[in-house]
């Protein structure tokens, strides 16, 4: 172990250096403050003892300066004194001292703290090739994580519904998660639906999912009806799952002609039947979930409505009626009613369950389902290749905080997300371009308060990252919201993005009013949004940005109709 003797005093320094010598230690001195730093960079030493009264630079500052540079390494500071006062020591423990040893001290005194320390240092270095290993585990875990979300996403979802009368909403809790929706069309133009929520959270409540959307997406497709599904189901999650998983849902059959709707409802809270005159009916749960109970106690025969235009029906799963407001009461279903009684369909029951939440943690995942009667269904038609749009209505919100913006750059996941859902693989790159410039935007403007005029030349710019860069590391407030709508239009479909950012504001008409020019360093990603989409607004005092991207099929794409979603 190397040793850093720092004492003006050049007796005491050879004697010290002389007797630590003697005991076998690699020994490096300094005779003063400023001189022990420059050697503590050269050298590394893994201990220093450092006098504290000294010309050019005093200990204290000497080891302020020792512990900046030390980092995460832990290098103990053992101060030397013949100050015994109060004042001494906590000024010693405030300058990121270890200990304090009196003068005259004994040399044994002096070996012993040396060696407490080496016992010390080794059982730190412990604890960090242990905390490195960790996160190289934690790394590989995230890698395949995001591996298997992807093939998960795949095996669930074989389609995607393409129905302008089905819209939903899921705030997964976690990246796996119990809560499902599930779609498909049957081979006489009728539309199955399920919304279900496995016991539990994370990738033991998903990994049922697998065999459910199997089950459910081939016999729908084969013409089964909505009993023959509900008993195999059963049957199945009984034969696979343990005892303490089982599967809360509902199962939706609509006739073609959008006339008639069947629903099995095991376990979930009451399906919403919203009249167009604003009167609401329910189906509630008269059956166990699936995968509980024998066949004795099983009776898998739905309930059966009349739909007339104009009706709206409702599934969600019981994370939304138990999510958490103030004071720990739950939103209720009496809340689910009145948010949707009230005519605003799903975006009204989201912003009501938003508000009501008031940004509080999500405990559990959350999830619904939009069924709106306008008469029949549409034909049904070939599913068009991966690369094509769907004018699926669709919606996500995300919330990142502090911590979450200096760990992950969201946006390509936000980007992956919407390309996935809504087939957008084509306008990947537009995408990425819209999203990551007000995403950046909101960032560096909104949250660091960056000045893009330092962005005049090449120099600049490197000042500019090199800035974004510490601000971003020492962030420690603020928020940005990156919220996504999808409407479907008969030709394609907008994407209208939203992103918001707690900062103090700006401008908005500095924005608005900057002329695109090609030679700018700066200034010009807002300008490229803009001509990639059909309107750019601000609101809010520029704290929150609008952007709407109108994408279009291509001539010999099908405009209408849906396999499995």
């Amino acid at each position: 172990m190397k040793i850093l003797i720092a004492d003006d005093d050049r007796t005491n320094r050879l004697l010290l250096a002389a007797q630590l010598r003697r005991d076998g230690w690699d020994v490096v001195t300094a005779q003063d403050g400023r001189e022990a730093v420059l050697v503590y960079e050269a050298e590394q030493p893994d201990l220093v003892l450092m006098d504290v009264l000294m010309p050019v630079m005093d200990g204290y500052e000497a080891t302020r300066r020792i512990k900046e540079r030390a980092s995460e390494r832990f290098v103990p500071v053992i101060f030397l004194t013949a100050l015994d006062d109060d004042e001494t020591l906590a000024q010693a423990i405030e300058a990121g001292g270890d200990d304090v040893l009196t003068k005259p001290f004994s040399r044994f005194a002096l070996l012993r703290k040396i060696t407490a320390f080496a016992r010390m240092r080794q059982l730190h270095a412990t604890v960090q090739a242990q905390r490195d290993e960790l996160a190289m585990h934690q790394r590989h875990l995230e890698r395949e994580q995001e591996l298997a979300e992807r093939i998960f996403s795949g095996i669930l979802h074989p389609g995607r519904i393409e129905l302008p009368q089905v819209r939903f909403h899921v705030s997964p809790q976690s990246v796996f998660n119990g809560d499902l929706v599930l779609a498909a069309r049957r081979p006489n133009g009728g539309l199955h639906l399920l919304v279900g929520d496995f016991t539990g959270h994370g990738l033991s409540a998903a990994i049922g999912a697998l065999p459910v959307s199997g089950i459910f997406h081939g016999m729908t497709e084969k013409g089964f009806d909505l009993p023959d599904i509900v008993e195999e189901l059963h049957r199945k999650l009984q034969a696979l799952l343990p005892v303490e998983i089982f599967l809360a849902a509902t199962l939706i059959a609509v006739d073609a002609r959008g006339r008639r709707v069947a629903v099995w409802n095991g376990g979930l809270p009451d399906v919403l039947l919203v009249r167009g005159s604003g009167a609401v009916e329910r189906f509630p749960s008269r059956h166990l979930p699936l995968g509980v109970g024998g066949a004795a106690r099983w009776a898998p025969v739905p309930e059966v409505g009349a739909l007339e235009e104009g009706d709206r029906l409702y599934a969600y799963t019981d994370g939304v009626v138990e999510a958490v407001g103030a004071g720990g009461e739950a939103f209720g279903e009496q809340r689910v009613v009145d948010a949707l009684a009230a005519g605003g369909g799903l975006d009204a029951l989201r912003e009501a369950l938003e508000r009501f939440r008031g940004g509080r943690p999500q405990r559990d995942d959350l999830t619904m389902v939009e069924f709106v009667a306008d008469g029949a269904l549409g034909p049904l038609a070939e599913a068009p290749p991966a690369a094509q749009g769907l004018g699926l209505p669709w919606s996500m919100r995300v919330e990142l905080d502090a911590d979450a913006l200096r760990r992950l750059d969201p946006v390509p996941r936000l980007v992956d997300a919407a390309v996935e859902v809504l087939g957008l693989h084509t306008h990947r790159v537009r995408l990425y371009v819209v999203l990551a410039e007000l995403f950046a935007n909101a960032l560096e403007h909104g949250l660091l308060r960056l000045d893009s005029g330092l962005k005049a030349d090449a120099e600049g710019f490197a000042r500019y990252y090199r800035a974004r860069e510490a601000g971003l590391a020492g962030l420690t407030e603020g928020r940005i919201v990156v919220a996504m709508r999808h409407e479907a239009a008969p030709d394609g479909g907008v994407l209208e993005i939203t992103v918001e950012d707690s900062g103090p504001g700006f401008e908005p008409a500095r924005a608005e009013g900057l002329p695109d020019d090609p030679h700018r360093l700066a200034g010009r990603g807002i300008a490229l949004v803009r001509a990639l989409c059909e309107a750019v607004r601000y609101e809010d005092g520029g704290r929150r940005v609008v952007a709407r991207y109108r994408w279009h099929r291509a001539a010999d794409e099908p405009a209408g109709g849906s396999d499995a979603g």
